[in-house]
């Protein structure tokens, strides 16, 4: 029934009529909707035509009543609760978990600006972060890509993420947290780690940020290499002798700290530490994502100088065009190739 249709049939209705109807689709409404739509003050001061529709408000909770939500929902969630049948989640229930998580998102958000502990805050995001990710490698919720069903994106989730990190956290801790969100949760399809760690460095500015960056990161590659792994033919690199988490692990570590290097112009530095460690048995594969991430420094003689050193290497088509333009050029092209 349409909207104009539903207000010719009620002017058929006497008053008592109108009276049970209200309260009976009253009951309709869930208790969270009336919440944030103010429905009880709509009943007792109507609105009329020539009057605004009030806007959806959030109501704010305390973070402590909001972690306690959190726990629970990622308690159900590990389980499976919002996937198989099970006597904690009514089947009807099940496919709202997205709406639970946006909910509580944007919960969250509206507690910081109103005062909320930034710190406590940010580890209850986390923890909603974290557990999509995990939903993006294992089956937890009826979906497959647990981002776009909530209507967040990963970049934008961990961005918020970030920003409330970087604003209560020690630098030492902030780095640390970050690469941890960064190098050990999943994907979804929409999102590359170079986006998560663009993301990062926007939130750092001093050269100290950066060469504690690189610290940390020297500190850490050791640790993950030495890391006894399970043993899993499906799971295992047959070049390097280690599984392909690892080697995917290691390698964006090769990335953070090249692009901190890159930040502080220490530039031959920074191209022979990721011919060092990045982790590829096909030199130009290397090179070639070498230079895609050159480009984006604008940095022609150095690209050219690079692609002429690696000349005996059989460079694809798209890297001899990039050259040749170079060479006659002087410049770099538009886009990468």
């Amino acid at each position: 029934m349409k909207i104009g249709e539903l207000r010719d049939t009620i002017k058929t209705h006497n008053k008592k009529e109108l009276e049970y109807l209200v309260a009976e689709l009253y009951k309709l409404v869930p208790n969270h909707k009336i919440q944030d739509y103010g429905v009880d003050t709509w009943i007792q001061k109507p609105i009329t035509k020539n009057k605004s529709k009030p806007k959806k408000t959030i109501k704010a909770r305390s973070i402590i009543d909001i972690a306690i939500e959190v726990a629970t929902f990622e308690d159900n969630a590990k389980n499976q609760n919002y996937l198989f049948p099970n006597d904690q989640i009514p089947k009807k229930e099940r496919p709202k978990w997205r709406y639970i998580v946006k909910r509580l998102y944007k919960e969250i958000l509206v507690g910081v600006e109103k005062g909320d502990n930034k710190l406590v805050s940010a580890i209850e995001l986390t923890k909603l972060y974290k557990l999509l990710t995990y939903a993006c490698g294992w089956q937890i919720f009826s979906t497959y890509d647990p981002f776009e069903s909530v209507g967040i994106s990963q970049i934008d989730f961990f961005e918020q993420i970030t920003k409330l990190n970087r604003e209560s956290l020690e630098i030492n801790d902030f780095i640390e947290t970050s690469v941890d969100l960064i190098v050990n949760n999943p994907l979804n399809r929409y999102t590359l780690y170079s986006n998560l760690i663009n993301v990062f460095f926007e939130y750092q500015n001093t050269t100290y940020n950066y060469e504690l960056i690189i610290e940390y990161i020297n500190e850490l590659r050791p640790k993950i290499i030495n890391e006894v792994e399970e043993k899993k033919s499906w799971s295992f690199s047959t070049d390097e002798g280690m599984s392909y988490v690892k080697k995917e692990k290691l390698n964006n570590l090769t990335y953070i700290s090249f692009t901190a290097r890159m930040q502080l112009f220490d530039y031959d530095n920074a191209i022979n530490y990721f011919y060092d460690n990045y982790l590829e048995p096909d030199k130009e594969v290397i090179l070639y994502i070498l230079i895609d991430l050159l480009f984006n420094y604008n940095l022609p003689k150095i690209i050219l100088r690079e692609l002429n050193k690696n000349s005996h290497l059989p460079l694809r088509d798209n890297l001899k065009n990039l050259q040749n333009h170079i060479s006659k050029a002087d410049k770099l092209p538009n886009r990468f190739p």
